[in-house]
């Protein structure tokens, strides 16, 4: 998909003039605004950013589309930065042109992303104004919000027009948007698990959470989703995305309940930013994203948290995806703030897409929220869906009410949709800016379309997972204490951590880490319904009213634009993951003697070593004693880099069926298995 300023986005000009050339940027919304000054203050500093092209477009689209296709020999075989920057980076001389032209205006230079395709500048309103020909003046929303903005589309000169793929930071119009949903306030006490009447709970007939009043706490998480309980020793870092600061001791409030080890959280503080707290919405964002990374994947090594609370929200979120980009540290990120396509406008787009294709040729997944306004984004009355969640090498995250079993295992979920009662619904929907991806394409058009998709444009969702806040997960944050949180800020998270744990477990067997996996997605499809996701097959994320038209999308069997193909299935995803790797050779041999020892709780298997394997996948299904079916044990799966295991979370006098192979970096080889009954007490 290339990186391109695409026609259908508001706003875009790409006319040529004598001295200078207008080029594309976000100015003011003259209807959702009112003039307050016409003059900037002289002490504010605004930052910008100047995107340039890759200098091989096409041959950067090649190579992204090989390095995730699972059919092609160079699958995940992914670049470095340095790589990266001399293959598609900006041309030089457009680099030192710009830069040079930048200079000659008096603007100083923040940061250069190393491959020189994003180049991040500060200046005074007048030197802004007198550099891109603009004029910005101070305005108020609907709200009363006060912000900066131009008037006046920018131009630059023309003999660096063609560099230019657009300019980000002249309007702070339309600031970051956390998609999170508050449900209930629990208090800076956390009461007890029966103090609290709450929706879904055991009382109502609809076990959920085992938290109070029925919130999920993050082994509820792990057990019901499959994930976080292994590693084999690997640990990985994560990163999330945040427009400004946090308490890092509401996050160690989190861990010490949930009992759960510190991982160290490193700020990376992107233009300079200091870390303070600015914004209660963004307090609350930042622990969630923490605390669900953490829960779900308790061996992560750290969280790095890029913050930029400074800019406006294009300007953060596209250098923040450049830092993450260059440092090349987090190999699982995820984003918890979207705006409708329309109010992000062209530049913007263009950017993240550019930054975004570039963290998919080094290997980074990136998980971004789907939104939490339903079918209508942030416009009530019109189908929109959310960037940079639309954008083709995200992996868009819908949301679902999650209702687990006694025991906290998988029992269903439905779509999220709280409309009516005020409190959202998963975004979702069909993309007005990006054509369809190859890979939505993968098993045919029907796959996408069978449920009310697109055929011709980008569907939103790919997948999804936990976010109905009446359902919501448990959090502490200074801002109202214990409280119950939803949106699909929680689900992209969630998706981080399952990401992330998976990474450790690929990591073990040599394998490379799971990259751009959106298209796996749709490659495994239908085939892997209930194997590696959990199909959602009911509710809409529309709100009929009587003469008002669309009324959104509904889930169903398969794809859909509410929920994508469902919620993760972490061991089953796994299994599926480390068994597709590229076959640059023959995966290792079937394991022999085959030993096992047993107590009531515990099996403890080994096998001789295989030569010249990297490590080993270990299975446990319960075996069903009328039927002989076998379901698989969610804390029984393991990735060792010994032949040696200990499957725990069995229950006694049961009869299990175990499977064990070797692994190495061209995929699994073949199982051996054995039966083995439990102990009783």
């Amino acid at each position: 998909m290339k990186s391109v300023l695409l026609s259908g986005v508001a706003g875009m000009v790409l006319a040529t003039g004598a001295q200078a050339a207008a080029v594309d940027a976000k100015i003011v919304d003259m209807q959702r605004a009112t003039l307050v000054a016409p003059e900037v203050g002289t002490s504010r500093v605004i930052g910008v950013d100047i995107v340039l092209a890759s200098r091989d477009q096409k041959g950067l689209d090649a190579f992204v589309a090989g390095v995730s296709n699972r059919k092609s020999s160079s699958y995940r075989q992914y670049l470095t930065p340095d790589e990266f920057e001399a293959r598609f980076g900006a041309d030089p001389a457009a680099f030192a042109s710009v830069m040079g032209w930048a200079r000659s205006q008096g603007l100083s230079v923040r940061r250069t992303a190393r491959n020189h395709r994003v180049l991040s500048f500060a200046g005074s309103p007048t030197q802004i104004e007198r550099a891109f020909s603009t004029k910005i003046s101070m305005y108020a929303d609907e709200s009363g919000r006060s912000f900066y903005a131009a008037s006046v589309r920018p131009s630059v000169p023309d003999a660096i027009t063609p560099l230019v793929k657009g300019i980000l930071g002249l309007s702070d119009q339309d600031r970051g948007h956390p998609l999170f949903r508050r449900g209930r306030v629990l208090g800076k006490t956390i009461p007890a698990p029966q103090a609290l009447a709450f929706p879904g709970s055991a009382a109502a007939g609809l076990p959920t959470g085992s938290g109070p009043g029925g919130a999920f706490i993050a082994s509820d998480l792990r057990t019901a989703y499959r994930s976080g309980e292994h590693g084999g020793g690997v640990t990985e870092t994560a990163a999330v995305f945040e427009q400004g600061g946090f308490y890092p001791a509401d996050v160690s409030k989190y861990l010490a309940y949930n009992k759960l080890p510190f991982a160290p959280v490193t700020l990376r503080k992107v233009n300079g930013y200091g870390g303070l707290v600015n914004d209660p919405d963004v307090e609350v964002e930042a622990v969630l994203d923490i605390d669900m990374a953490i829960g779900l994947n308790p061996k992560l090594k750290r969280v790095m948290v890029y913050e930029d609370g400074d800019d406006a929200f294009q300007v953060a979120l596209v250098d923040s995806f450049s830092a993450m980009a260059q440092d090349d540290v987090a190999k699982t990120v995820s984003i918890s703030y979207g705006l409708d396509e329309a109010l992000q406008g062209g530049a913007a787009i263009a950017a993240e897409n550019a930054v975004l294709e570039q963290m998919a040729a080094e290997g980074i997944t990136v998980a971004i929220s789907s939104g939490d306004s339903g079918a209508y984004g942030n416009e009530a009355g019109a189908l929109h869906v959310s960037d940079p969640a639309s954008q083709p090498y995200a992996l868009a995250v819908g949301g679902t009410r999650l209702v687990t079993k006694a025991d906290q295992s998988y029992g269903h979920e439905i779509t999220w949709n709280d409309l009516k009662q005020g409190y959202g619904a998963g975004g979702g929907g069909v993309s007005a800016v990006w054509p369809i991806p190859a890979y939505q394409l993968a098993l045919g058009a029907s796959a996408v379309t069978a449920n009310g998709g697109s055929a011709t444009m980008r569907n939103v969702p790919d997948v999804s997972g936990v976010a109905d806040p009446l359902y919501g997960v448990l959090v502490y944050t200074t801002f109202g204490g214990w409280i119950t949180i939803g949106g699909t800020s929680v689900s992209a998270p969630v998706w981080n951590g399952v990401l992330s744990a998976m990474n450790a477990d690929s990591a073990v067997v040599g394998q490379a880490p799971l990259g751009f996996v959106t298209p796996d997605f749709y490659e495994l499809g239908q085939y892997a319904l209930g194997a590696t996701t959990n199909d959602v097959v009911k509710g809409t994320n529309g709100l009929y009213i009587a003469g008002q038209e669309p009324a959104g999308y509904s889930a169903g069997v398969g794809y859909d634009n509410v929920t994508g193909w469902g919620s993760p299935i972490g061991d089953g995803l796994e299994a599926i993951v480390l068994q597709s790797a590229p076959l640059l050779g023959a995966p290792p041999a079937m394991p022999t003697q085959f030993t096992a020892s047993h107590t009531a709780t515990m099996i403890s298997a080994s096998v001789k070593a295989v030569s010249g394997a990297s490590g080993y996948e270990w299975y446990a299904y319960e075996v069903n004693p009328l039927t002989g079916n076998s379901t698989p044990v969610p804390s029984a799966f393991a990735v060792t880099t010994a032949p040696t295991t200990v499957l725990s979370g069995l229950v006694a006098g049961k009869v299990y069926y175990l499977e064990v192979a070797a692994a190495d970096a061209n995929g699994v080889g073949p199982f051996n298995s054995a039966y083995i009954k439990t102990s009783k007490q």
